[in-house]
């Protein structure tokens, strides 16, 4: 009966998920799955079994845990059930430097995957999570350094500290789109946030941290964020001033932990949590504009170690307008005019940025075409069009530039016996070399010296930029 009741629970809640916001499904989970992620007491506990090569721990309601792995088989298909159990859940340090391991499928059933299940699996490159699952625990798959890719199914809305780190192959996650809670490090060290511009970096509906050393004066989230992720901002030592929009409801721990320059922040009224130490060594804040009332304020729950929030100056009924004019309005300008680039040449855009906020970013539509680092310096590869987006504090704007291949001063030219021509080439990068089809009739020195021989017909060639090839025809009369 009580696992009947348990699972008519769990489809009232999926429901529910259907058709109400994130926040109102994962607090129904933990209602329902409370005791499900939490460590079990001998009493809720009736036995652990080993089943095939899994150790699984039974619950009295009806469930099961895998526990341990004892296997050395490469993939492993997790059951829905096992002696009349349903599976719920991956413990913690079940499959913990399973290096063997290439392959995991979890069933639907799976509501949380454990502490450092998975951690230091070096060979494990593909992870099918179940549609159920609701938590990735802290260190889930840290060091999982063969994994390239991930989906994070739409009913997850927390990923723990350190979840993803070290997963230095991991280039792309998937999905993930309502997850509302996210620990520190979650995805350090993997390619996906490496291939992130520098700035501030989103991950479903969680602000998850500000990349790049250049911190910014102030920090505007953008609209439907719901939290802050843990140590999100921790140590922008520019930092002077913070705008949250309206959908925030969670500061994290250590978010905004020492940014010591920040004076300003806008609270909406929607915030119900500020999580200990989230301002700590904020000697600085001097202003808190909050867009609700003081017995509102008075509701939000503020963790420890967070003085230096509840001793600055609280603004009540501060409103929207008024915090849409603290903005900074950054602008990108850039040369009217188009600009061109040799193969093999090189080009500096001169961009104005005024107001700037953090580092500006430079990107190519088509690197086949043209590079630019980090300093707007395009290099041009192959012959073709392309533009260049630089973008600061998520203002952007285009450029376009066209990529050329060199040219000769002409292509064919009449010379008398005896005259000389000397060939030039527009667009040359490096050394070029010329060669004649036809000494006799006319020969060319390294510089490009044409000098007319006798009457006849030549070609010139000349390699230039690497493989380019030009030519010129002479007629000796």
């Amino acid at each position: 009966m009580k696992k009947l009741s348990f699972f008519i629970a769990v489809l009232l809640v999926l429901n529910i998920f259907s058709i109400a916001p994130t926040t109102v499904f994962a607090s129904a989970l933990e209602g329902v799955f409370a005791y499900s992620y939490s460590d079990a007491t001998s009493d809720e506990a009736t036995m652990d079994e080993v089943v095939g090569d899994i150790t699984y721990r039974f619950y009295k309601d009806g469930t099961a845990r895998v526990k341990d792995y004892k296997g050395s088989k490469s993939t492993v298909e997790i059951p829905k059930t096992v002696k009349n159990s349903t599976v719920t859940a991956v413990s913690r340090d079940a499959f913990y430097e399973c290096d063997f391991l290439k392959k995991v499928i979890l069933p639907d059933s799976i509501l949380e995957i454990g502490s450092n299940a998975f951690d230091t699996c070096t060979s494990l490159e593909t992870v099918n999570l179940g549609n159920s699952l609701y938590r990735i625990g802290a260190g889930a798959f840290s060091g999982c350094e063969s994994l390239k890719s991930i989906n994070i199914p739409k009913s997850v809305t927390k990923i723990g500290s350190y979840a993803f780190f070290d997963c230095e192959k991991l280039k792309v996650i998937t999905g993930g789109e309502n997850v509302v809670n996210i620990g520190e490090y979650a995805f350090d060290n993997t390619s996906w946030l490496d291939s992130k511009p520098y700035g501030l970096v989103y991950f479903g509906k969680t602000a998850y941290q500000f990349k790049g050393d250049d911190a910014p004066k102030q920090i505007v989230i953008k609209s439907g964020i719901v939290s802050i992720a843990e140590s999100a901002f921790c140590s922008c030592t520019k930092l002077t001033s913070v705008i949250l929009p309206d959908t925030v409801e969670t500061i994290g721990k250590w978010a905004f932990s020492d940014c010591d320059r920040l004076a300003d922040i806008v609270i909406p009224k929607s915030l119900t949590t500020i999580e200990r130490e989230a301002f700590d060594y904020c000697q600085s804040l001097e202003n808190v504009y909050y867009l609700g009332s003081e017995e509102s304020w008075d509701n939000i729950s503020i963790g420890a170690n967070n003085s230096d929030l509840e001793d600055a100056d609280i603004v009540y009924n501060y409103t929207r307008a008024k915090a849409d004019k603290m903005i900074i309005r950054t602008s990108v300008i850039l040369p009217k005019n188009k600009g061109t680039v040799f193969v093999k040449g090189a080009l500096k855009i001169k961009a104005v940025i005024k107001n700037a906020n953090g580092l500006t970013t430079f990107t190519s539509s088509d690197s086949k075409v043209a590079t630019v680092n980090s300093k707007g310096v395009v290099k041009g590869l192959k012959a073709g069009k392309v533009s260049v987006t630089v973008g600061n504090n998520n203002v952007f704007k285009k450029y376009s530039l066209t990529v050329l291949n060199p040219t000769l001063n002409t292509k064919k030219t009449t010379l008398e016996v005896g005259e000389k021509l000397t060939l030039k080439i527009n667009g040359k990068v490096g050394k070029a070399k010329f060669k004649s089809s036809n000494s006799k009739v006319a020969i060319v020195n390294k510089k490009g010296l044409i000098i007319a021989k006798k009457k006849g017909s030549a070609k010139i060639t000349v390699t230039t930029n690497g493989n380019i090839r030009l030519s010129c025809k002479v007629k000796v009369k």
